[in-house]
C-alpha cells in the first residue's frame, strides 16, 4: 500500500547522518526543546521532487537567491514527499519579511494576490501568470490564546521550525534537494523514506525511523498554543503509525489534561479534522481512543455513551473500499437528538446531515434484509423515482451504498448498488389524468399505490397492467383529501386564551351569580336558571335589506333596536322595530371612522396589570358585577 516507498536499505547505506549528532529524549513523544543545534541531512532526489521543479519556481528561487534571501519548501508538502507523494499543495518559507518581498516583487513586475494574509507574514504570488506560490516569512509565536497566535518575524529557522505541531510537520526542504529537519520530523516517516539528504537538530530521523507521531518539543505547551493541535495529533498518527494503538501515554495524558480546551475551538475546524479522521488510516481505533481513552465526545458533540464498538466494526469491515466520514460516525449516533447536537456543534452540510438522518432511520431494517439485494433497490429507487419524493439534490444511491457500508453488506451486494441502472416507473401523472384521475392529494395517492405494486413485480409490470389496479375505492375522496380549512393563525397565546375565554362567557350563570350577591329572592334566582330565552328577530341581513351598511353603523343599528325590543319586553317584532330606524341613527360620525392602530402601551399602573392578567371571563364578571 505505502509502495516500502522510502527505500530505508539505500537510505542508511549512504550513511549520510552527520557523525556529531546526539539525541535525547524524555519519556515518550513528549521531548525538550533543544535549542544547539544538530543537524542531519539527506539529498532528496525523487521523482516527485523534480516534478514540482517548474520553470516558474525556479524564476523564483533564483530571484530570492540573487536579493540574499533564502527560499525552502516548508511543513507537509515535504511530508508528503518523504513518504512518496507528490503534495497537492506547497507551502514556502522564507527569511524575507512581508515588507521585503513586496518590494522585490514591485521591483519585479510580479504580480501579488490575496494580501489578507499579510498580516500574518503570507505573499502570495503569480508568476509569468501561470503559478501561483504561496511564501511566509520564519515566525515565532509571542501570544497563544489557544485557537490563534500573534506572532513575531524572525530569520531564524530553527525558531520557526520550533512553534510548528509535530516533528513530521517541521520540516523545510532546500530547492536544491536538500532536506532540513530541526525536530525529528524525519523519523516520524523513517520507514517510507525517498533517497536524499535530512537536516535533523532534534533527534526527528529517530521518531521518523519508529514512524512516532510526536509533538514538537513540550506538547503540553504545543497543545495550549492551539488547541486544534490535540485532532491533528491523531489524524496524523492515522497517516503514519503502526497500529491503530500504538500511542504513548505521556502523549495522550498531555491530550487529556488539555482537552477542555476544544471548547474553544469553532465547530467548523473541528469537523474539518475529525472528517479526516474518520477516513484514515485506523479511523476506528483512533476514533475509540478519542472517545473512550480520552474523553473528547461531549467537546466534538458527540454522545458521551458512543458505540465505539460498532463504529470501529464498519470501518474496519470496509478497510478497502472509500467511506464517508458521516457512514463511520453514524454509528455514534443514536437518534435524532444526537444528530441534532453535532450539527450545532460541528455545522454540517445538509448533505452530510441527510446522510446521517437517512443512515440512524433506515439502519435496523437494513441489517433485516442484509442479503436481499432488492431492498436496497427499492430503497434506491424511493429517493429516486418515487412520486411525491423529496426533490432537493441528494443522491440516493450513494445514500444507500453508504448504508449497504454501514451494516456491512456483501460485497456483491454494494458493488452491484453502484453499477445498477435504475428502471423508469412506467406511469405518470398524464396516464392518470386519462383515466379520470383528478390531480392533488387522490393522484398521488393512486400513484404511490401503483408504484408500491411496480416494486413488488420487480420492476417488471407495465404500464396498462398497472392502470388496470385502479379501482373505484382507490379513487374515492376521503377526509384527509379535503383541504383544510384555512383560520387566522392566533398572534400571541394570549390573544388566543382572551379569544377562549370569551367562548366560554355563560351570560346566564353570571346574572345568577349577581342574583345570589345582591340577595334575591330564591324564586328571581330559580326563575333566572330556568327562563327560556327569547330569539331576537332583526339579524344583520334584515338591515342589509333596508340599506344600513356592514361595520360600526350596523353595529349601533343594531344595539339600538336590541335596546327598544327588551324595553318592549320581548314583545316587539321585526317590521314593528325595523320602523325605528332614523336617518340620523344611519348618519355617518366620527366614532365611526376607522381609528389608526398604534402599539398598545404596556399600562405602568399596577392594578391594571394585575387586571390584565386575570381572564376575560373574570374580568368581565368584575365589571358587571360592579
Amino acid at each position: 500500500m505505502w509502495r516500502e516507498l522510502f527505500l530505508w536499505s539505500r537510505f542508511f547505506a549512504r550513511k549520510q547522518f552527520s557523525q556529531s549528532v546526539k539525541y535525547s529524549f524524555i519519556a515518550g513523544s513528549v521531548r525538550t526543546t533543544n535549542v544547539s543545534k544538530r543537524k542531519i541531512t539527506m539529498k532528496l532526489d525523487s521523482e516527485e521532487f523534480r516534478s514540482l521543479f517548474t520553470p516558474e519556481l525556479k524564476k523564483l528561487n533564483d530571484l530570492f537567491i540573487a536579493n540574499k534571501f533564502q527560499l525552502r519548501m516548508a511543513g507537509g508538502a515535504v511530508r508528503d514527499l518523504l513518504m512518496g507523494l507528490r503534495p497537492a499543495d506547497i507551502d514556502f518559507a522564507s527569511d524575507a519579511t512581508p515588507s521585503q518581498m513586496k518590494e522585490l516583487f514591485t521591483r519585479e513586475g510580479i504580480r501579488m494576490l490575496n494580501k489578507n494574509g499579510e498580516e500574518h507574514g503570507t505573499i502570495t504570488c503569480r508568476i509569468d501568470d501561470k503559478e501561483n506560490f504561496e511564501i511566509t516569512t520564519l515566525r515565532i509565536d509571542v501570544v497563544c490564546d489557544g485557537r490563534r497566535a500573534k506572532v513575531e518575524f524572525t530569520t531564524d529557522w530553527q525558531l520557526d521550525a520550533n512553534r510548528r505541531d509535530l516533528t513530521i510537520n517541521s520540516l523545510f526542504l532546500e530547492l536544491d534537494g536538500t532536506v532540513i529537519d530541526y525536530f525529528g520530523g524525519i523519523e516520524d516517516l523513517r520507514a517510507r523514506q525517498l533517497d536524499g539528504t535530512v537536516i535533523d537538530y532534534f533527534g526527528g530521523i529517530e521518531d521518523l525511523r519508529a514512524r512516532r507521531v510526536a509533538f514538537v518539543g513540550d506538547a503540553t505547551q504545543r497543545i495550549q498554543e492551539d488547541y486544534l493541535r490535540i485532532l491533528r495529533y491523531f489524524r496524523f498518527f492515522g497517516r503514519i503509525a503502526k497500529s491503530g494503538d500504538a500511542h504513548e501515554q505521556t502523549t495522550l495524558d498531555a491530550i487529556i489534561n488539555n482537552k477542555q480546551g476544544l471548547m474553544n475551538i469553532s465547530g467548523e475546524r473541528i469537523w474539518s479534522e475529525l472528517k479526516k479522521i474518520c477516513v484514515g488510516r485506523f479511523g476506528g481505533d483512533v476514533l475509540t481512543t478519542m472517545v473512550s481513552r480520552c474523553g473528547l465526545a461531549s467537546l466534538l458533540g458527540l454522545p458521551e455513551d458512543c458505540d465505539v464498538a460498532t463504529c470501529r466494526e464498519i470501518f474496519n469491515y470496509n478497510s478497502d473500499r472509500s467511506l464517508e466520514p458521516m457512514t463511520v460516525l453514524s454509528a455514534l449516533f443514536k437518534n435524532q437528538q444526537d444528530i441534532d447536537v453535532f450539527h450545532k456543534r460541528c455545522k454540517l452540510s445538509n448533505a452530510e446531515k441527510s446522510l446521517a438522518e437517512f443512515i440512524v432511520e433506515k439502519r435496523d431494517e437494513a441489517r433485516s434484509n442484509i442479503d436481499s439485494t432488492k431492498y436496497f433497490k427499492d430503497l434506491i429507487l424511493d429517493y429516486e423515482k418515487a412520486p411525491g419524493r423529496d426533490k432537493k439534490k441528494i443522491n440516493g444511491r450513494d445514500m444507500v451504498r453508504e448504508l449497504a457500508k454501514y451494516v456491512c453488506a456483501s460485497a456483491e451486494i454494494i458493488e452491484e448498488i453502484g453499477v445498477w441502472k435504475m428502471p423508469e416507473f412506467p406511469v405518470s401523472g398524464k396516464d392518470l389524468i386519462g383515466t379520470g384521475v383528478k390531480t392533488g392529494p387522490i393522484m398521488r395517492r393512486v400513484l404511490t399505490h401503483l408504484f408500491e405494486l411496480w416494486k413488488k413485480s420487480e420492476y417488471k409490470a407495465e404500464r396498462d397492467e398497472l392502470l388496470s389496479h385502479i379501482t373505484p375505492e382507490l379513487v374515492q375522496v376521503n377526509d384527509v383529501d379535503r383541504p383544510k380549512k384555512r383560520g387566522k393563525k392566533r398572534r400571541s397565546e394570549d390573544s388566543g386564551k382572551e379569544l377562549e375565554d370569551k367562548k366560554k362567557i355563560n351570560g346566564r350563570d353570571m346574572v345568577r351569580e349577581l342574583a345570589k350577591y345582591v340577595c334575591a329572592s330564591a324564586e328571581i334566582i330559580e326563575e333566572i336558571g330556568v327562563w327560556k330565552m327569547p330569539e331576537f328577530p332583526v339579524s344583520g341581513k334584515d338591515l342589509i335589506g333596508t340599506g344600513v351598511k356592514t361595520g360600526p353603523i350596523m353595529r349601533r343599528v343594531l344595539t339600538h333596536l336590541f335596546e327598544l325590543w327588551k324595553k318592549s319586553e320581548y314583545k316587539a317584532e321585526r317590521d314593528e322595530l325595523l320602523s325605528h330606524i332614523t336617518p340620523e341613527l344611519v348618519q355617518v360620525n366620527d366614532v365611526d371612522r376607522p381609528k389608526k392602530r398604534g402599539k398598545k402601551r404596556r399600562s405602568e399602573d399596577s392594578g391594571k396589570e394585575l387586571e390584565g392578567e386575570m381572564s376575560v371571563r373574570s374580568r368581565k364578571f368584575f365589571q358587571f358585577c360592579c
